[in-house]
């Protein structure tokens, strides 16, 4: 029988780990007690989709789910925006080498 669990993906060897600045991380400041709410209108079939995993016991809420993935769609935005600020910043020093 064939493995199908999908390989883990290993970071690149020149990935170095940078601790972020302040102005990197502005969220570091937020009171997380403190809660924003956004009035966001979702397709009836999205609903109906969530309502089906609510009653299903594959999901605890909506509102958490939702939550969930905003926050891990949003981390995984920061960190490809800091990859390519990193990568920036690498040719502009390649560039000042050269000169």
């Amino acid at each position: 029988m064939a493995n199908t669990a999908p390989r883990r993906r290993l970071p690149a060897a020149t990935d170095k780990r940078v601790a972020k600045s302040r102005e990197d991380t502005p969220w570091t400041n937020g009171d997380p007690t403190k809660k924003i709410g956004i009035n966001v209108p979702f397709p009836e079939p999205l609903m109906l989709q969530l309502d089906y995993l609510v009653e299903n016991k594959a999901i605890r809420s909506k509102s958490s789910f939702i939550r969930e993935a905003v926050e891990a769609a949003a981390m995984a935005e920061v960190e490809r925006l800091w990859r390519v600020k990193e990568a920036v910043r690498r040719i502009e020093k390649e560039d000042q080498a050269k000169r």
